[in-house]
């Protein structure tokens, strides 16, 4: 996995690979020297020292390897200077062709320490040669550094040079960050409910209005927290929606039926998006009073565009929206009040998806508080595998599973997940063989999102059409369970339905419950799956599943990819680090969450809180119902 892992030019994950493999407990491990040469090779000697019995581990490795440790020691502990004896290490002829490369490196950058260096070019993904390169160079390679920095988000030298470079070259005269709170309703330590109240002084804004995504979850927002400082509802300068998932919209209709007068703002795709989700849900609503609320709101809401201020109690909030890159619509909230500046990330994407390109804020912005999503920030998983490699994998499985004579059903959430999906089997199967169904919610959402996009000009393909149907077309007259035994179970198509999490009552549900007993097909998740959802037991291999009261015993293939439309660890860090604040509060994250694989005597995998710990920001792990004063 770790050759794999460099092949693909993804050190962060060869280096989580390598140090599962440097903590194991020492009765387990094998092959020492090829693991301590790895550790040279991806720059990674921290893990290995950190044991008690490192001397005994050298002593069964190779010579070549020891003698390369010991000089890499030297350098990892600043311990290369003037005087320094290199000679043994410069002359010898090393034959593992991984330390042949390495010595390369450490070369050039004894050559700049030396002061004897030449311009030159670094090897990208080699942090000592790009460490030469910074050395050399200062903050006129701060650019190139930038554009390289996420293969080494995980080394504490690279995360303490990257600040280095930020404090420098941003820092400017700020104001003390005082008289601010932030009170967490929820989307705190957990994915849901997103909900936040940034207050300055007597004046307060909040930010989405989310609902649980876990039915066990109350589905209304706990006000009490507010209460508890004195603050109504009525006390708020504004509502500001940052995007239309329901775990950060769910609640919105309600809350203006509480308080009508408080304006609530969003993005005009958001509003759109909205309005369909709200409706939706609505229809499930038991309860008589809720009825009709969402139209009522819908109307109240005021669509914005990138720059506007909303009237304060105390003063003007200075309001910019930037693309933050998670579906259509959705915006990170640059908040200025008072000389205080605090961005709300939202949920973002750094990298471009098919649908909507990626994060997109100005290189030299600066916030005093950054509250970023961490949803990714502690899973060591695929997350954080190149995009174009997912989508490979995942079109190969496609192709396999039909190419086989199976049906492939992609439970997926109907806002952005499935219409992403859908754009990647037009790119890499332009010419289907196969029927690509659509069902659920999937259908009215890719309809709204096939109208927003064509307003770009780079959309040249409707997102519908040329293989991709909607599925009740073809069983308005037949009926769902006709066309399910005639056509999906038959095999040989595609069926793409919400919701991602194969919830009761939903229509990937109802197909499930045709495919999971035949071994021709599969079901392949794409996205989260909260542990109390029925998609997280069928992904844990489990034999079987109770559905309705009825056991299904699992024989269809299970298969789970990430095509993320969250930042992973490394992208979350340099968007904390670029922004160069004086605090980072984390949310809609599970910091509680920790890892620790058997056989091991220590974690391998330092999670986004972990690796900003390194910094000079104060780190805030957010908790629901809870209030942070500066």
């Amino acid at each position: 996995m770790i050759e794999l892992e460099i092949n693909e030019g993804n050190r962060p994950q060869a280096r989580y690979y390598l140090r599962k493999w440097l903590l194991l407990e020492k009765v387990y491990l094998k092959d020492l020297n090829d693991m301590l040469i790895y550790a040279l090779y991806l720059d990674d000697l921290s893990y290995f020292l950190k044991r008690k019995d490192t001397n005994s581990l050298l002593a069964e490795t190779e010579f070549e390897t020891q003698l390369f440790y010991q000089f890499a020691c030297k350098v990892y502990q600043n311990e290369i200077g003037a005087g320094t004896d290199l000679s043994t290490f410069m002359a010898y002829d090393f034959a593992s062709p991984w330390l042949i490369k390495k010595k390369k490196s450490y070369l050039k950058l004894i050559d700049v320490i030396e002061k004897e260096s030449s311009p030159f070019m670094p090897i990208h993904n080699d942090w000592i040669s790009v460490k030469a390169y910074l050395l050399l160079n200062g903050v006129k390679a701060f650019n190139y550094f930038k554009s390289v920095f996420t293969q080494f988000a995980d080394i504490e030298e690279a995360i303490e040079l990257y600040e280095v470079f930020t404090t420098s070259l941003l820092r400017s005269e700020q104001s003390e960050f005082t008289d601010v709170s932030v009170t967490v309703l929820g989307g705190g330590d957990q994915i849901g409910g997103s909900c936040l109240v940034i207050s300055v002084g007597d004046s307060h804004l909040m930010i989405d209005a989310g609902a649980f995504v876990n039915s066990k979850e109350p589905k209304s927002l706990d006000l009490l927290p507010l209460e508890e400082r004195g603050i109504t509802l009525s006390d708020l300068d504004g509502v500001i929606i940052t995007h239309a998932h329901m775990d950060h919209i769910g609640n919105l209709h309600i809350l203006h039926e509480l308080c009508e007068t408080v304006p609530i703002y969003t993005t005009s795709e958001t509003k759109d998006l909205m309005w369909l989700m709200l409706k939706e849900q609505e229809k499930y609503d038991q309860s008589v009073p809720l009825k009709g609320l969402v139209d009522k709101c819908m109307v109240h809401i005021e669509e914005v565009s990138q720059n506007f201020s909303i009237r304060g109690k105390t003063g003007d909030w200075n309001i910019k929206l930037y693309r933050a890159g998670h579906i259509r619509g959705a915006v990170s909230v640059y908040l200025e009040k008072d000389g205080k500046s605090i961005l709300i990330t939202g949920d973002y994407s750094v990298q471009d998806q098919r649908t909507v390109k990626g994060l997109d804020i100005p290189g030299d912005l600066q916030a005093d508080l950054v509250i970023t999503e961490s949803t990714y920030g502690f899973y060591p998983t695929s997350a954080s595998m190149f995009r174009e490699r997912q989508e490979k994998m995942f079109i190969q499985q496609l192709v396999d599973i039909t190419n086989r004579g199976g049906t492939v059903l992609i439970p997926a959430f109907a806002l952005g997940r499935a219409q992403e999906i859908i754009s990647i089997i037009r790119e890499y199967i332009p010419n289907l063989d196969f029927p690509v169904y659509l069902d659920g919610m999937v259908c009215r959402i890719t309809e709204l999102y096939d109208r927003h996009m064509q307003k770009e000009q780079r959309f040249v393909q409707s997102l519908l059409g040329h293989g991709v149907t909607i599925a009740s077309k073809s069983y308005e007259h037949i009926g769902f369970d006709n066309f399910v035994d005639s056509v999906v179970s038959k095999g040989r198509c595609c069926v793409i339905a919400s919701s991602g999490m194969l919830n009761e009552g939903t229509k990937s549900m109802a197909y499930a419950k045709a495919l999971l007993e035949d071994k021709r097909h599969a079901i392949v998740f794409t996205g989260y799956l909260d542990e109390e959802s029925p998609g997280f037991i069928v992904s844990q291999s489990n034999p079987s599943i109770l559905i309705d009261g009825e056991k299904k015993d699992i024989k269809a293939s299970v298969l789970s990819l990430r095509l993320s439309a969250h930042a992973n660890r490394e992208e979350i860090l340099k968007t904390v680090l670029s922004l160069n604040p004086k605090h980072v509060m984390l949310v809609h994250g599970e910091s509680k969450r920790t890892y620790k694989p058997l056989k091991t005597i220590g974690q391998p995998y330092p999670s986004v809180t972990d690796l900003l710990s390194t910094t000079s920001i104060q780190v805030i792990e957010s908790q629901n119902g809870s209030t942070y004063h500066f």
